[in-house]
């Protein structure tokens, strides 16, 4: 019974953790900031607006590659990343406002 109690707690945690870490909020006008001030240096926005709906792990992998060849900081790339990534509607409004 503890044994089966250990694991449901550790489930639980686990769970929860993963919840937290993908409920993170981004705020519309810093994502908008971000893309301005690192993507479009290399990229139109309409080059970011046409792949906003790329998978989550497609974008993990090019930002960090784009963060790497435009020498941008982990926490720049980070903040991409939740950007590019977020569900909210209102963020790629923002972003591409066409869209």
């Amino acid at each position: 019974m503890n044994k089966l109690l250990g694991i449901l707690c550790a489930g639980a945690c686990t769970f929860g953790f993963a919840a937290m870490a993908s409920s993170t909020e981004v705020n519309p006008q810093t994502c908008q900031q971000v893309i301005e001030n690192s993507c479009t240096k290399c990229h139109g926005i309409k080059r970011i607006c046409t792949t906003l709906d790329k998978a989550d792990a497609d974008w993990s992998a090019i930002v960090a590659d784009m963060g790497r060849r435009g020498k941008l900081s982990q926490e720049v790339q980070d903040q991409a990343l939740s950007c590019l990534t977020s569900a909210d509607v209102t963020v790629k409004g923002t972003i591409c406002p066409q869209k």
